[in-house]
């Protein structure tokens, strides 16, 4: 028989160790753990908190200082613009646009950068208010407005306009610029189609070019209803462009200083370009948008009233002048400059019949005036309407 060494369990002297569960960490080694973590946090949030509010100082002073500077820029625009100095406005405009700065040094001849001559408007004070500055996120662009206050030369008190400005930054100072680039709203467009009136106008100045066409719309069906030596054609219409070109404020102002200078030939389809809002000013209240309105209405009434009045007093010329601007102020968009003292003759009026223009409601007629017997005399065989 074979030997067997035979062993139970329990005699075997090898035993397995099982191994004892970790034990819990203390509360006091979790609480220095959550510490740590706090602290590191808390530590992190100062820092990118630190960080952030000098990244805002550097921004604050960066947007100050580059304020500033524009600043600079427009007040030296405005000193250019009082004593017409050609150079020194010359060196504030950007040559981006060549026709755009011809344009500008023109209105600096003509003294309109600011002034309004068709509107009858002269500055008073260019510097009354502090002017709002926008800029651009990368500090390149600004946009200056800035309210200017002028006096109507008809006597009809002071208006304010909120004049707009560009500026772009150049290789040592900031430069007056045109309103259009390729990143801004300028050059998309919007329209308007009334009775008489088609108009074109950019879309930052949409609102308020619109509520002028419409204006304008009703204007014309007024000249044409309203009086009895107008005649307007069957398929009268005007297409009006609002446009950003600074030329078009010389164009409208010798529009509206020559009303009966032109005999243009019969047309039922008119164009006409006039500045948009912007350029001439934005209105603050209601007096500055009557204002704005009768510049506009005024060379439309003339232009479609032109033609009808050379051809119904072809043979009283000199009364087509009178006519004219009586219709004007019917349609409360006239323009008298009254007479001052600087303006009066210096002589008097000799001792002698005189010959007067009368124009009433019953039509125009022309009358003798006698001042040795204060006697106003007809000398028209008949009334003229």
């Amino acid at each position: 028989m074979g030997n067997f060494n035979w062993q139970t369990e329990e005699d075997s002297d090898v035993w397995e160790e099982q191994e004892a569960p970790p034990a819990p960490p203390s509360k006091r080694r979790r609480w220095v753990i959550w510490l740590l973590m706090i602290g590191f946090v808390a530590l992190s949030i100062g820092s990118i908190y630190l960080i952030y509010r000098q990244i805002n100082q550097r921004v604050a002073e960066a947007v100050k200082t580059t304020e500033s500077a524009v600043l600079t820029s427009h007040e030296l625009v405005i000193d250019a613009a009082m004593l017409t100095d050609r150079e020194l406005f010359t060196n504030l405009l950007s040559g981006r646009d060549l026709n755009w700065t011809s344009a500008q040094l023109r209105l600096l001849q003509s003294h309109m950068l600011f002034n309004r001559p068709h509107m009858g408007l002269q500055t008073v004070n260019m510097r009354g208010q502090r002017p709002q500055i926008s800029l651009s996120p990368d500090l390149t662009q600004a946009i200056i407005t800035r309210t200017v206050t002028y006096e109507q030369l008809d006597g009809g008190g002071e208006v304010e306009l909120a004049q707009v400005a560009v500026y772009r930054q150049g290789e040592d100072r900031w430069l007056l610029s045109p309103l259009v680039s390729p990143e801004s709203e300028w050059g998309f467009r919007d329209s308007f189609e009334g009775r008489f009136i088609s108009a074109s106008f950019p879309v930052p100045d949409a609102e308020l070019a619109l509520q002028v066409a419409r204006d304008l719309d009703r204007t014309v069906g007024a000249v044409c209803s309203g009086f009895f030596d107008v005649t307007c054609p069957i398929e009268l219409h005007y297409n009006i462009d609002f446009t950003t070109d600074p030329g078009s404020l010389i164009d409208i102002t010798l529009a509206a200083q020559e009303p009966l200078s032109q005999s243009p030939e019969p047309a039922a389809f008119n164009n006409f370009s006039f500045p948009t809002p912007t350029l001439i000013g934005l209105p603050i209240d209601e007096n500055g948008y009557n204002a704005l309105y009768r510049g506009y209405a005024r060379v439309l009434a003339q232009d479609l009233m032109r033609e009808s009045l050379q051809t119904y007093w072809a043979a009283f010329p000199e009364l087509q002048p009178y006519s004219l601007s009586q219709h004007l102020q019917t349609l409360d968009i006239g323009l008298t400059i009254p007479v001052t003292d600087t303006t009066k003759p210096l002589t008097a009026l000799l001792a002698q019949d005189l010959i007067a223009l009368c124009m009433t409601d019953e039509g125009i007629d022309l009358a003798r005036y006698e001042p040795a017997t204060d006697r106003l005399t007809s000398i028209l065989s008949e009334r003229v309407f």
